[in-house]
């Protein structure tokens, strides 16, 4: 469902057109910077897990080496905080993009209803006189 909601808010962003304060030029801006906050986000979590991944592969690689017993201990315990570590990146990483999702959804949402009306009005119903 991600891919197709930032698929759909992309769509919507793309669009290109001079600076106005209408709402729904407001929205596509909002959406904008919510794609890109999504992308800075995915891309700092990927850096942190690549830090993260070598540190252990690096602790690892120790571990093959041999060592007394009390450093093997620290070692095993450093492992084991950089597996807590990545956890918890991955935790984060998974709350914060929701909630720039489920952000995402309100500002497409809202831009529906506004739509691309230039006058920057909502849709208004139309009904017929009384008699």
């Amino acid at each position: 469902m991600a891919g197709a909601l930032e698929q759909r808010a992309r769509a919507i962003s793309a669009k290109e057109e001079a600076w106005r304060a209408s709402p729904s030029d407001t929205l596509r801006r909002d959406i904008a910077l919510t794609l890109e906050a999504i992308t800075q986000l995915r891309a700092l979590h990927r850096e942190l897990a690549e830090g993260l991944l070598a540190a252990q592969c690096s602790v690892d690689t120790e571990l093959l080496r041999d060592h007394e017993p009390a450093q093997r201990t620290r070692l095993q315990a450093q492992v084991h905080s950089l597996e807590a570590e990545s956890r918890r990146n991955a935790l984060s990483k998974h709350d914060t993009l929701r909630a720039l999702h489920q952000r995402l959804l309100g500002l497409i949402e809202k831009h529906a209803y506004f739509g691309d009306d230039d006058r920057g009005a909502p849709p208004q119903e139309t009904r017929a006189p009384h008699p």
